[in-house]
């Protein structure tokens, strides 16, 4: 399982998976509830108990919605929320870390998983299929053939929880966790998608609320799973350090690349960047690496110490930052090489001002746009020296052969991006 959760192709078979299980999960559900007078009994009781939650809500004007509304909310429904999740699926798969997509096919999974018990054992009918809430299906107003279409994957009873807004909140989890550019536009179809299953007479309102909450948690899950296999979180590995000499070479050791300074408001623009320069090979410390009693200040003052250079994220928010300011001149002070990036549109604060910084406002997350490509050199730069006469680098501290690879083409790619800058440079003075 493991092996299949660390490579792309693994995680694609794991969706198929999930597929291929639901596929079968309907169709056995369907041919035993055909036949079955107390299945039928049963979520008879049920969808009473849901209408009473939602205090015998009426809809029986439901056939007077306007036709706008039944076309686009069936639109949303059978056609946005695939296109959505598909669409998403290369995104993700494109990116060279494999964490978001992991993150996006394991909360998809268990989601599924975590739904399949209500599925099996407390079947919900369907609100339009309950004669007394007086409720159409409204789709069939468009065509009838949508629903015969989804049927086979999605069955009368299985409505509780929504899987439809449920898969909705992962899209929108996933899409602002790591930053999409846009994310925006997949809160707006995916909130249409939600709303669809309420005004189509589809599901109900303790469906659509469960499916929030199963959404939610499956998010929370997959992060918390990634982070496990990625090595942040490591409990079970965890050992006692050996006092001493040898503790304080492996404290020396784990000093981090990169001290990241930043407003608390910027946390999910913060983690993407994060997790992408960690996939680099490089070691982040930011303000999440904080452990259970460690005292704030004093913990961020260690790493600004040993800390190998700082990179400050300026936005909105962080220019007016009082701790973002005071850490900044920390590393002023203390002579550490700052490197600032530009989230939003604003000027650095004074002081700061002379630097030549990072534009991210735009960002995607890949690491071949052409700024990111500039952060990473410019980190390259400040942490390496390069040794006289060789076409080599030397790391103040032990780095794998892996990270120092990494380091040497980020040098490289450094020198290409400058003399590009000089060629463009004399082409506009020539012109």
């Amino acid at each position: 399982m493991a092996n299949i959760l660390h490579s792309k192709a693994g995680l694609l078979l794991l969706l198929l998976a999930v597929f291929a299980v639901n596929l079968l999960e309907t169709s056995v559900e369907t041919r035993i509830n055909a036949d079955c007078q107390f299945c039928a009994m049963f979520g008879e009781k049920v969808a009473s108990a849901a209408q009473a939650l939602e205090g015998g809500l009426s809809f029986s004007q439901h056939d007077n919605t306007n036709k706008v509304a039944v076309y686009g909310y069936s639109l949303a429904y059978f056609f946005v929320l695939p296109l959505l999740i598909i669409g998403l699926a290369i995104v993700l798969v494109k990116r060279d870390s494999i964490e978001p997509f992991r993150v996006f096919a394991t909360a998809i999974a268990l989601n599924y998983w975590i739904s399949l018990p209500f599925f099996i054992f407390f079947p919900v009918p369907e609100r339009w299929a309950y004669p007394d809430t007086e409720a159409i299906l409204l789709s069939d107003q468009l065509s009838e053939w949508l629903i015969r279409v989804i049927r086979p994957i999605s069955g009368l009873d299985n409505s509780f929880p929504s899987f439809h807004v449920s898969l909705s909140i992962v899209a929108i989890g996933v899409s602002y966790i790591y930053s999409l550019r846009f994310r925006r536009s997949v809160l707006a179809l995916a909130a249409t998608i939600i709303l669809s299953t309420f005004v189509l007479g589809i599901h109900w309102l303790p469906d659509i609320v469960a499916g929030m909450a199963l959404g939610v948690l499956s998010i929370a899950l997959a992060v918390r799973l990634n982070n496990m296999l990625a090595g942040k979180v490591n409990v079970a590995n965890k050992r006692i350090e050996p006092p001493g000499e040898v503790q304080q070479a492996s404290t020396l050791s784990q000093s981090k690349d990169i001290f990241l300074s930043y407003k608390s408001d910027d946390i999910d623009r913060a983690r993407a960047i994060v997790d992408t320069l960690e996939a680099c090979g490089l070691t982040v410390w930011w303000d999440h690496c904080l452990a259970a009693g460690d005292r704030y200040a004093e913990r961020i003052e260690e790493e600004l110490e040993d800390c190998r250079c700082v990179v400050v994220l300026w936005s909105e928010g962080s220019v007016d930052s009082s701790w973002v300011r005071d850490e900044c001149s920390f590393a002023k002070n203390k002579a550490k090489p700052l490197i600032p990036v530009f989230l939003d549109r604003v000027t650095a604060p004074l002081g700061f001002g002379q630097l030549n910084a990072i534009d991210l406002i735009r960002w995607d997350g890949s690491t071949d746009d052409r700024e990111f490509s500039r952060l990473l050199s410019s980190v390259a730069k400040k942490l390496a020296v390069p040794k006289s006469g060789q076409d080599d680098i030397s790391v103040r501290h032990p780095a794998t052969d892996k990270t120092r690879e990494k380091l040497k083409l980020m040098l490289h790619l450094s020198a290409d991006l400058e003399q590009d800058e000089t060629v463009a440079d004399k082409q506009v003075s020539t012109v």
